[in-house]
């Protein structure tokens, strides 16, 4: 069901045009160190119950109940990447925005202008909402994700985050509070 959206169009592409990128995520698949996002992600993706995603317009794409699959569904994870990650990341309870790095093994299939890029760590593995697949940390450098340590958003800031928190709860349970503990709408 999954394999048809858009989300894959990105890491698809890739699989075909770039050998070395196919032979490296191929070899991980085999040893059980990468993998495409599975039932597990997609379980977290449908979990959510609020949404607030814009695209490069500022033009709201979703903000209600069940409506982040769908932005998979129609791609908006390969363009939209920031607001996708950050969006995913309220899904986790431990988890590292990785903001404004880089990914090598896409400079060939993005301008300039896209080559940053956002991810998802936990303590072991690297959660690319933009390619939709899953990587052993182990392979961080193999793969080609390098990042500036000063753009991290690791999971201890973000548990000390007021705003963060609330808006990690909002899209949990789907209930806006406004009031002393913050403002979803800053």
């Amino acid at each position: 069901m999954y394999e048809e959206f858009k989300a894959f169009d990105l890491l698809n592409s890739m699989l075909k045009s770039n050998t070395s990128f196919r032979v490296t995520f191929e070899e991980a698949k085999k040893r059980g160190l990468a993998r495409r996002f599975n039932n597990n992600e997609w379980n977290l993706i449908k979990s959510q119950k609020r949404v607030c995603v814009t695209n490069d317009k500022n033009r709201v794409l979703g903000f209600d109940t069940n409506k982040f699959l769908p932005l998979f569904m129609k791609g908006y994870n390969i363009k939209e990447f920031v607001d996708i990650a950050r969006q995913l990341s309220y899904s986790y309870d431990n988890i590292s925005i990785i903001q404004d790095g880089r990914m090598t093994f896409q400079k060939s299939k993005l301008s300039d202008k896209d080559y940053h890029y956002d991810w998802l760590e936990t303590q072991d593995k690297i959660i690319d909402p933009r390619l939709c697949i899953v990587v052993d940390k182990s392979l961080k450098e193999i793969f080609g994700y390098f990042n500036n340590p000063l753009k991290v958003l690791t999971a201890e800031k973000l548990k000390l985050d007021p705003i963060y928190q609330d808006r990690k709860k909002t899209v949990r349970t789907g209930e806006i509070e406004f009031g002393l503990k913050g403002n979803h709408f800053k």
